[in-house]
């Protein structure tokens, strides 16, 4: 019965997309991109989701590494900056990344959210197209709480050079997180304080040849976090690789049902990812099944959120 609602799900969300590319492909693209429109990209052992509207936060379990991750659009030659939720026009879902289209004036903007299967990081790619040259900046808030109990208290976040990266650490632990990237050109000032303020930190990206990214690692120890965070960024493109490579298995695996609905044949096949996208692994407690994936709002925790999977089911 469980089985028989998840498939009739996806088979009513599928309906909702445009599907393209037919059977082998499983690209969901929408152009409803609402501030309400939830993504999450998936890996066993980290986790990149959110909305337009409150930004994105990302996992690497059982941490939260940052949230309200937001980018802005830098006009070069110019003072001006244009909010990226405002120019949201395209959300593309596969099996491996999603993928969500900006549009400004003389410029397009490919923003890909990819979580490697097995590593505790996530990266946030951009592609530049367009007569005009744009710079980015990102803004979000490094965490490092725990999933549960809450938070734990007593973070410290500092600038590490040469990673170009805001490194958070947590003493009690001993784990750390790293969130940087190769392109950036400028960065908020860090302040430590016991004072209750605003700890949203900004970095500014200049790309080369057309293409930027952002790189969140966890580690046990600076270390750790460091060299993990120096491997999402050399090892990218093989990473990339292994999770398309692993998207296919998934399809290919078991029973194969063919019906003449070329619809309900994608939505049995999104039945299948978002199972295997459902098994994740905790350094501390193993491997397991999860009910679903929902952002954390305030103090609580994230939970299962059927009606927002990002893979359609």
């Amino acid at each position: 019965m469980v089985r028989g609602v998840k498939l009739a799900s996806c088979a009513a969300l599928v309906a909702a997309f445009v599907f393209k590319g037919g059977a082998q492909n499983l690209t969901l693209s929408t152009d409803a991109v609402a501030p309400t429109r939830f993504v999450a990209a998936h890996g066993e052992r980290a986790l990149l989701m959110g909305y337009p509207e409150g930004g994105l936060e990302a996992w690497g379990y059982p941490f939260q590494l940052f949230e309200k991750y937001r980018v802005q659009f830098l006009l070069v030659g110019t003072r001006e900056a244009i909010d990226g939720a405002g120019i949201l026009r395209r959300i593309e879902t596969r099996p491996d990344e999603i993928v969500r289209v900006y549009v400004g004036p003389e410029f397009e903007v490919r923003e890909h959210l990819f979580v490697p299967l097995d590593r505790a990081g996530v990266a946030v790619r951009y592609d530049i197209t367009g007569q005009r040259a744009v710079d980015l900046r990102v803004t979000l808030l490094p965490v490092l709480n725990l999933m549960w109990p809450a938070a734990i208290g007593g973070q410290d976040l500092g600038w590490r050079e040469p990673l170009s990266a805001y490194e958070i650490c947590e003493a009690t632990t001993g784990y750390c997180a790293d969130i940087g990237s190769p392109q950036q050109t400028a960065h908020s000032e860090v302040v430590n304080s016991t004072l209750r303020q605003d700890l949203t930190q900004s970095m500014e990206l200049h790309p080369v040849d057309g293409h930027v990214a952002v790189y969140a690692a966890l580690g046990k120890g600076r270390q750790a976090a460091g060299e993990e965070l120096r491997s999402l960024e050399q090892n990218a493109d093989a990473l990339r690789a292994a999770a398309e490579a692993h998207a296919q298995a998934v399809q290919a695996s078991g029973l194969q049902i063919v019906t003449p609905d070329e619809r309900l044949n994608a939505a049995i096949r999104w039945s299948r990812i978002a199972l295997d996208q459902a098994w994740v692994c905790n350094t501390q407690l193993g491997c397991g099944m999860v009910a679903g994936y929902g952002p954390s709002r305030g103090s609580r925790r994230p939970r299962p959120a059927s009606r927002r999977w990002s893979n359609g089911c």
